[in-house]
């Protein structure tokens, strides 16, 4: 509901039902929240007063948290509203507060500062996020997430010190899962230091960092078109026995292939009848990514088809990739025949809860209204934003509350 009703400014429906949505449990509260901030992009009307109430016990701190995050989304790059907002984020993370409220404050303060600081261990912001941080496992998945988008690209070895130290000593998976995640995104666009690291890294037992590995050279060599890598993935795929490592090969391929689909396309259509259904699940999303806006009809075919997957997953990746393809389009024909084919989906009952979840997000990317002025960061561009963005939000297999990145 959020992202098709982006940019509509009309908030009665959550100002009607905020009530109701205490009934609500957990993360579906931070979503809401999330939403709300959608539907009232760059509202002054709606944020200047919510600047003053989100004090206000009766309302959930998901859903504040939600809002905050939403915040950094899309005032990062405007200058007038990120002082405003960062101040609010400091006072949040310098004061004793719900974890969750926390989490959506560490995000968004960390896409507002993203490559704006040079460095971490005279950065007010970063050592507020880092003090600010407990034992607990929101907590620490923000503070994992963190450390890469503020220093996306950087190729610190201070903190990859730091980030290994962390994946050590934590007993956490989805902090472990956050932690690759950051250090994949510090190696971005870093293709020379990315291979010293993934030689180290793959040869350890431990498949976390086997799996940080794979990461860290898809963003290193992201829309580079390197067969090279791509080699070395496939036979991964291949050799290595944990479906992890598989799925994110095969999604790496798609980054390191954007926008190059008929160039890679032999192979996700040899892959596509695997007897894995992992492997099929990453080849949704390598399709998507190698696509990108171009609308390729063949590839298009191959997802419909991996819509009728035996196994859920499979199809729930499908649909959503389908949805990736139209996402931010105009009106077209094509983009009107896949929103019929969602919508005739959805109404199937025969679809599971899992592959019905991925109609949803996959219809409301085709919906999306888009029309909205991004502000440029000068540090990184849309280009790369959107990657940053594709590359979180398909983490969601790990952590579900990513899903909103893919609007950064």
């Amino acid at each position: 509901l959020g992202i098709i009703s982006n940019n509509i400014n009309q908030n009665f429906f959550f100002i009607e039902f905020l009530s109701k949505f205490d009934k609500i449990s957990g993360w579906l509260k931070f979503f809401i929240g999330n939403s709300l901030f959608m539907i009232n992009y760059r509202n002054w009307k709606f944020f200047k007063p919510f600047l003053n109430f989100f004090e206000n016990n009766l309302i959930s701190p998901h859903i504040k948290g939600g809002v905050f995050f939403g915040v950094g989304i899309e005032f990062k790059n405007s200058f007038s509203f990120e002082k405003i907002f960062i101040k609010k984020f400091h006072f949040i993370l310098s004061n004793p507060k719900d974890s969750i409220l926390k989490y959506g404050a560490t995000l968004g303060l960390s896409l507002c500062v993203m490559k704006k600081i040079r460095d971490p261990k005279k950065s007010y912001s970063f050592n507020l996020i880092k003090n600010a941080i407990s034992s607990d496992l929101i907590s620490g998945v923000a503070f994992g997430l963190s450390i890469g988008l503020i220093f996306l690209g950087s190729f610190s070895f201070f903190l990859l010190k730091k980030i290994s130290t962390l994946l050590h000593e934590t007993e956490h998976e989805k902090i472990e899962k956050t932690l690759v995640l950051s250090i994949a995104l510090l190696f971005y666009k870093k293709k020379e230091q990315s291979s010293i690291i993934f030689n180290k890294f793959f040869r350890e037992k431990d498949p976390i960092l086997r799996y940080s590995s794979i990461l860290i050279q898809t963003l290193a060599y992201a829309e580079t078109g390197n067969f090279q890598i791509v080699r070395k993935f496939l036979k991964i795929i291949a050799n290595d026995s944990n479906n992890e490592i598989k799925k994110a090969s095969l999604i790496g391929i798609g980054f390191i292939f954007y926008s190059k689909f008929e160039i890679i396309k032999k192979i996700f259509k040899q892959l596509t009848g695997n007897y894995n259904p992992f492997i099929r699940y990453g080849v949704c999303f390598g399709i998507a990514l190698s696509i990108g806006r171009k609308k390729h009809k063949e590839g298009i075919e191959v997802l419909k088809k991996l819509t009728e997957d035996p196994v859920d997953f499979v199809r729930s990746a499908a649909f959503i990739s389908l949805g990736m393809i139209f996402f931010q389009q105009k009106d077209s024909y094509e983009k009107n025949k896949i929103k019929k084919f969602l919508k005739q989906n959805l109404k199937n009952k025969d679809n599971s809860n899992f592959s019905r979840f991925g109609i949803i997000i996959g219809f409301s990317f085709v919906e999306f209204i888009g029309g909205r002025r991004k502000i440029q960061n000068k540090n990184i561009n849309f280009k790369e934003e959107k990657i940053i963005g594709a590359f979180l939000f398909i983490q969601h297999w790990s952590w579900l509350p990513l899903l909103p990145f893919i609007l950064i």
